[in-house]
């Protein structure tokens, strides 16, 4: 039986949850490759830049598995 309090298991059906793994890369893998350029933007560190960037799109990022969330769990 199912509880109606709980939401319902997360399917296999729905790949686009893996644009979240994303910012986590890009924050793992690319910051350490950013850091070995000696680059500003602005006169601002580039891996600076680049962490506030992915901060950025990391919510753009989740605002977007959300909307097709509920769009996916319309009848």
């Amino acid at each position: 039986m199912s509880d109606p309090g709980r939401p319902p298991p997360v399917s296999a059906g729905r790949p686009y949850r893996w644009l979240a793994l994303l910012p986590t890369l890009a924050l793992c893998v690319g910051a350490p490759l950013i850091d070995r350029l000696h680059a500003t933007v602005a006169g601002v560190p580039l891996l600076l830049v680049w962490i506030v960037a992915w901060l950025l799109l990391t919510s753009v990022i989740m605002a977007v598995i959300a909307a097709l969330d509920r769009r996916m769990e319309r009848p």
